[in-house]
């Protein structure tokens, strides 16, 4: 828990070498998630109970392929990769808890840094959080045959039992 701070703490110290920009959008976040969530005018929240689950989701996760082939996932990513993670899924409308403050994700990362990997983890979160997605993914799938799939795989059953119950 917590990699977030972690990663933002690290660049504005100077630990993690980054350019400009991702300061700033360090700086923010710290702000934000010190500050700002905790003033009753702020429209937006950090939510803990989403970081856990997109922790647990994480965690069932191995690396298909590459230097980290067959590894777990939940050790083994890089803290921006955790930092762009948790800031999709975890800020949320205060009135609102279950809609989420980022609805759209683009990031630009050089070549070799796991880009596909971080698009199939935000896209994989985002099946188990999302009703909008289900719902989609439910009416343009004949059957239900992945969805019923997911559900049938030991693995994730557990996560996603955990994710259906929980809307805040």
């Amino acid at each position: 828990m917590y990699k977030s701070v972690e990663y933002a703490t690290k660049v504005l110290s100077g630990e993690i070498v980054a350019p400009s920009q991702v300061k700033k959008a360090c700086e923010n976040f710290l702000h934000e998630y010190n500050v700002l969530q905790h003033q009753d005018d702020y429209d937006f929240k950090w939510n803990d109970k989403i970081e856990l689950i997109v922790d647990e989701i994480i965690k069932q996760l191995n690396f298909a392929r590459g230097a980290k082939s067959a590894q777990p996932m939940h050790q083994n990513l890089a803290l921006f990769q955790w930092f762009l993670i948790q800031n999709t899924f975890c800020w949320v409308y205060k009135e609102f808890p279950t809609k989420r403050k980022v609805r759209e994700v683009i990031f630009t990362v050089a070549r070799k840094n796991a880009k596909s990997v971080l698009s199939c983890i935000i896209q994989l979160i985002a099946f188990f959080l999302d009703e909008e997605i289900k719902r989609i993914t439910s009416a343009r799938i004949p059957n239900n045959k992945p969805i019923s799939f997911l559900r049938s795989l030991s693995i994730l059953s557990r996560v996603l039992r955990t994710c259906c119950h929980c809307s805040t």
